[in-house]
C-alpha cells in the first residue's frame, strides 16, 4: 500500500503555505503583467485563481523565473492555440476521433481513491485527416477534450486523476511519432501540471522499452517517479494484481475495463462506442446549461 503521506498528495494535492504564499503574489503580479495576459485579460482574470496558479508554481519547485514562463506558455495555449475549453463532442466525432476507444475517460467510474481515470490506447486511433500536422493536432485536440472532461469529474477535494495507458497491443511500427508523443508529454505536464495522481503502462511487451528509452527525456523526474509499468500476469491474487489494487483500488479490472472483451476488434478492450458516446453528449450538454458564457474553467 502507499504510505499515507504520499496517498495524499497524489489524490488531493496541496495548499501554498509558508513560504510559498509570499513566493505565489510575487508570481502572480510579474505574471499579470506580461503580454500573453494582458492580451487575454478578461478570460485571465477569471481562469487564473489562487488554486490554479499553485498547481503551476508546485510544478516548477516555485522557482519565478521556471514558474512564470510556464504560465505564460499555458495562457497561449488556453486561449489563443487550442481554447480546451471550447472543444465540443461534434468536432470529436465529425473526425471520427472516439470511434475505438484511443481516449476515453472511464465511463465506469473513478477509481478506489475517487479519481477520474484516462484511458490512453493509441493504437485503437482512428481519424479521417491525412496531413500528418493536421492529424496531430486533431489528435491533441481529441486529448484535450478528454482532459476537460475529467477535470470535470474532479469532485470532494479530490483533485488528481489516473492516466491508464494499454499497451496490450503495442508496436513500434505502429506507435505515436517522436513529434506526437511529445507534445502528448507537455499537454499531461504542462498543461495540466499537478493533476497526475499515477500513470500506469499496462501490459508493456518488451519492445515498449526501445520507445520508452527515446521519450524518456522528454518526461520530467516528478512525473517519472509516478509511472508504474505493469509486465506480465495480472490474475487474481498475482502480484500485479495486488499493486494495482494498492494504487488503483481493488476494483481495478472494473474501472479500467480490463474485466471486459473486445466488442469490436478494432476497439480497446471493454469500449461500447454508441452507448458510450451517448453519454459523452449527455455529459456535455449538461454542462453546458450550466455555464452562462463560453470563458475557461481551471482545468
Amino acid at each position: 500500500m502507499m504510505e499515507p503521506q504520499k496517498k495524499i498528495l497524489h489524490i488531493h494535492g496541496s495548499d501554498p503555505e509558508g513560504e510559498q504564499t509570499k513566493k505565489l503574489e510575487s508570481i502572480r503580479k510579474a505574471f499579470v503583467a506580461t503580454e500573453e495576459y494582458q492580451r487575454n485579460q478578461k478570460e485571465a482574470d477569471k481562469y487564473f485563481s489562487e488554486a490554479v496558479l499553485h498547481r503551476f508554481c508546485c510544478a516548477r519547485n516555485y522557482d519565478h523565473k521556471k514558474s512564470l514562463k510556464l504560465l505564460q506558455k499555458h495562457c497561449l495555449w488556453e486561449f489563443e492555440v487550442y481554447r480546451p475549453f471550447e472543444i465540443r463532442a461534434k468536432e470529436m466525432k465529425d473526425l471520427e476521433l472516439p470511434k475505438y476507444g484511443s481516449i476515453q475517460v472511464s465511463p465506469r467510474g473513478p477509481d478506489g481513491f475517487q479519481r477520474p481515470i484516462i484511458i490512453l490506447d493509441d493504437t485503437k486511433d482512428n481519424t479521417n485527416i491525412q496531413d500528418a500536422k493536421g492529424k496531430q493536432r486533431a489528435q491533441m485536440r481529441h486529448l484535450a477534450f478528454n482532459m476537460e472532461r475529467a477535470s470535470r469529474l474532479l469532485k470532494n477535494g479530490v483533485n488528481r486523476w489516473v492516466v491508464f495507458i494499454s499497451l496490450e497491443d503495442f508496436s513500434l511500427f505502429g506507435s505515436p511519432s517522436i513529434a506526437t508523443t511529445k507534445e502528448t508529454i507537455d499537454i499531461l505536464t504542462c498543461q495540466y501540471p499537478e493533476r497526475l495522481g499515477v500513470c500506469v503502462l499496462y501490459k508493456a511487451p518488451w519492445l515498449f522499452t526501445k520507445f520508452w528509452n527515446a521519450v524518456l527525456p522528454f518526461v520530467d523526474k516528478v512525473t517519472r517517479n509516478k509511472v508504474v509499468f505493469i509486465s506480465g500476469d495480472t490474475s487474481e491474487g498475482s502480484k500485479n494484481d495486488i499493486k494495482l489494487k494498492s494504487i488503483l483500488g481493488d476494483n481495478w479490472r472494473h474501472v479500467c475495463g480490463q474485466d471486459e472483451p473486445k466488442y469490436d476488434p478494432k476497439a480497446s478492450r471493454g469500449y461500447k462506442y454508441a452507448e458510450y458516446w451517448e453519454q459523452v453528449v449527455k455529459d456535455e450538454l449538461e454542462y453546458l446549461n450550466k455555464q452562462k458564457d463560453s470563458v475557461a474553467t481551471p482545468n
